[in-house]
């Protein structure tokens, strides 16, 4: 599996220790809000202001980030 950078994208493998990596990654479907966490703690939050920009980012998050990573907030 790739290693998915924290900071900047897609890294070398061989760099993983030296970067923070994503660790965890929270979807609000309801609040079109991705919560991302590092392995150095950071959270970040990215949020989106249309339905079609959540689905983009979505899928790019479902591709990249293994399925271990990915949960969903519950609904209420």
């Amino acid at each position: 599996m790739r290693g998915l950078c924290y900071h900047s994208g897609i890294v070398d493998p061989d760099k993983l220790m030296d970067d923070a990596y994503l660790t965890r990654c929270v979807v609000d479907p309801l609040k079109r809000k991705i919560y991302l966490y590092s392995s150095e703690g950071d959270e970040k939050t990215v949020d989106c202001e249309t339905v079609d920009q959540f689905m983009n980012m979505l899928l790019f998050v479902r591709d990249t980030a293994g399925d271990e990573m990915l949960s969903y907030v519950d609904p209420l």
